[in-house]
C-alpha cells in the first residue's frame, strides 16, 4: 500500500509494509532532490538524499538482468 500527497514545492510518497515486518518508507520528492527516510524502533529517522534521475536509475535497474549498466541523463529544454 503506498499514499501520495502533493505540495505545492514538493511531494510525498508513503509505501507501508502490507505484511506490517517493516516500518513505513517516505519519499519527499522535490525539484532537486528525493529525500528517502524511515523511522527506527526509536521514532527517529534514518535520511538517504539521492537526485531523482537516481531514482529513475534504481526503478529501471528493478527489472533488469545482473551486470553493469552506463546510463545518459537527457536534458530537455
Amino acid at each position: 500500500m503506498f499514499t501520495i500527497e502533493h505540495q505545492f514545492d514538493h511531494s510525498t510518497i508513503v509505501v507501508m509494509d502490507n505484511d506490517g515486518t517493516h516500518d513505513d518508507v517516505e519519499l519527499i520528492l522535490d525539484e532537486d532532490n528525493v529525500y528517502i527516510r524511515q523511522y527506527d524502533d526509536d521514532e527517529s529517522f534514518n535520511i538517504v538524499v539521492i537526485t531523482p534521475f537516481m531514482l529513475k536509475e534504481i526503478l529501471t535497474a528493478y527489472d533488469k538482468a545482473e551486470g553493469a549498466y552506463l546510463t545518459n541523463k537527457l536534458k530537455t529544454a
